[in-house]
């Protein structure tokens, strides 16, 4: 059947159900790791290699402070 979706309603279990996964992805990635500060400096220069041939995505500005507040505070 190319070219046609599938329509089906939603349920308030479906809708609860997408919820509770939500927030268990979210609370995962709110979990503190440890890294040693070198693969934090070659993530950010393997990133920053990809931004000068690829140009930048969505997340890549969020990504990269993200990078440079840890390698520099610590966090």
């Amino acid at each position: 059947m190319k070219g046609k979706i599938l329509n089906r309603s939603s349920t308030p279990d479906d809708a609860a159900h997408c919820l509770e996964r939500l927030k268990s992805l979210n609370a995962d990635n709110r979990r503190d790791v440890r890294v040693n500060l070198g693969v934090l400096k070659a993530a950010r220069s393997e990133i920053l290699s990809h931004v000068e041939l690829n140009g930048k995505g969505v997340m890549t500005d969020m990504v990269l402070n993200a990078l440079n507040n840890a390698i520099t505070e610590g966090r």
